[in-house]
This record gives C-alpha cells, sequence and structure tokens, in this order.
C-alpha cells in the first residue's frame, strides 16, 4: 500500500471518528427529554446506543492520544537520525583532493 492511500486511510478514519462523536453528542442533545411512549422506545434505545458509542471511544481516547504522541516522537526522532547519518562528506561539501 503506498503511502498516500495510508494517508487517506488514516484521514479517513479520523474523520469517521469524529462525526460518530459528533453525531452521537447532536442526538443526545436533541432528543434527551422527549417523552417515552412504552417500554421498547426506539429513542430510548438509540441514546442507549449514543451513550454507549461515546463511553467506549471516551475510554479508548486516552490511548489514541498516547499513541499518536509516540508515532510523531517517532518519526521526529528518525527524521533526526537520517538527517545525522546524512552528514557532510568531502565530496557534498566540493572540497578538492589535490595531491
Amino acid at each position: 500500500m503506498t503511502s498516500i492511500m495510508k494517508r487517506i486511510s488514516a484521514a479517513l478514519a479520523a474523520v469517521l471518528l469524529v462525526l460518530v462523536i459528533f453525531c452521537s453528542s447532536v442526538f443526545i442533545a436533541v432528543h434527551g427529554h422527549h417523552h417515552c411512549t412504552d417500554e421498547d422506545c426506539a429513542v430510548c434505545m438509540e441514546l442507549e446506543q449514543c451513550r454507549d458509542s461515546l463511553n467506549t471511544l471516551g475510554a479508548s481516547l486516552p490511548a489514541i492520544v498516547f499513541a499518536a504522541a509516540v508515532m510523531v516522537l517517532f518519526v521526529i526522532l528518525a527524521a533526526a537520525a537520517v538527517k545525522c547519518l546524512n552528514g557532510s562528506t568531502l565530496i557534498s561539501l566540493k572540497v578538492e583532493l589535490l595531491d
């Protein structure tokens, strides 16, 4: 898989995650004080599913933030290592070696 496809899929997953959080929050805010009709109320079932999804995502959010921080640190360290390994040489400095 190319790096462009990986970036697109990661961005899509992030957008979907934010969309689920936003839509669940909006649904709870709009339908939080509805008048329940009976025991098998469809709105109550949806509210419960939205609360469950927010609780699940809320519990995993610290792990996601930690993983993202570790990945950013790894990228920074890898870039620094590549820069150190590609140090200047006599040829890259264009030094003439005369006898």
